[in-house]
């Protein structure tokens, strides 16, 4: 199995946590008018509101990929909740599973306590992890998987996987986000490079070099000892997501995105080539340089690899309120 090291080598209404990240309260456009962006989070899960955003970064910032980046308009037509943390390594427990966490590492280490983010895992393991979340909860299963070998933390693999419904945002069960909708509710309102502002450039983009904004927001190379760190003690973004860039690089549902084309997209990414076994990468992580971390970059590994957290989403149903 390949190995990723680093970047570089509801029903019912409930009362909302409220975000101390800079920028709370930010808006960004959607078909019926600004969607209004605030921490409505409750038991471990944040809203997250159907709308419109850019994707994508601008020519102008820093340590961009020149084609992968470019921005397009994207359309969210149906609102969804994703997890307000990464997956603890207590979360992962809940199903017996091996903690793949504990290996060693030739770069760094994986902190070890019980609210640490889980580590070192594969798209399948993650996905393995939405499936048990799933029935544990009494709701559908979204991923199919076929010839599998191994366990979810030990060395897992499977040599197909297919969806229970036409595209994943018709899943009922919780799933991994689309990297629209990652970066959507990364960015919460925000056009900067970090949600907390914009990044500073830099004279050798080949060093692990001191970003202020990053240093405030999330774990890096520079910042983390070379371990990752409890989930939740860096300031959240305007929706509440703790360590959404930073800690833990995080796996998403689709495959590699290697440009987002010119036209307007909507519901973009959601169905599943079983073909490609490249799968997006976002957020960046504890060993990672900090232009990883900006809200649009996005990189990718196969679908065996290692060194990957997860947070998952689900789409929430038409009439359900949150």
């Amino acid at each position: 199995m390949g190995a990723l090291t680093s970047c570089e080598d509801e029903s019912g209404t409930s009362s909302s946590t409220t975000s101390a990240a800079s920028g709370q309260g930010s808006t960004s456009g959607s078909g019926g008018g600004a969607v209004v962006w605030e921490a409505r989070c409750h038991d471990g899960w944040c809203f997250v509101p159907a709308g419109k955003f850019t994707i994508g970064s601008p020519e102008s910032e820093w340590g961009r990929g020149a084609v992968s980046e470019d921005q397009v308009e994207v359309t969210l037509t149906r609102s969804f909740v994703m997890q307000q943390y990464e997956v603890t390594q207590t979360e992962w427990a809940r199903f017996g599973w091996a903690n793949p966490s504990t290996k060693v590492l030739s770069f760094g280490a994986w902190c070890q306590d019980a609210t640490c983010p889980i580590g070192e895992l594969s798209w399948f393991d993650v996905v393995s992890y939405a499936n048990a979340l799933s029935s544990a909860d009494g709701r559908t299963e979204c991923y199919l998987l076929s010839g599998c070998q191994g366990a979810p933390g030990a060395d897992l693999s499977c040599t197909g996987v297919a969806l229970s419904a036409p595209t994943v945002y018709e899943c009922t069960g919780y799933r991994l986000p689309t990297e629209a909708e990652w970066e959507y509710a990364a960015r919460a309102g925000t056009t900067t490079a970090f949600y907390a502002g914009d990044i500073v450039a830099q004279p050798d983009g080949g060093s692990c070099y001191q970003d202020p904004v990053a240093d405030q927001i999330g774990w890096y190379c520079h910042n983390s000892d070379k371990s990752s760190h409890p989930v939740g003690l860096k300031p959240p973004n305007p929706a509440g997501f703790f360590d959404i860039l930073g800690n833990g690089a995080e796996w998403m549902h689709n495959d590699d995105q290697y440009s987002y084309g010119s036209e307007p997209l909507v519901d973009p990414f959601g169905t599943m080539n079983a073909a490609d076994d490249v799968r997006e990468i976002r957020g960046g992580g504890w060993s990672f340089f900090g232009h990883r971390l900006r809200a649009a970059a996005h990189f990718n590994a196969p679908w065996d690899a290692h060194g990957v957290s997860v947070r998952l989403a689900r789409t929430l149903a038409p009439d359900e309120t949150w």
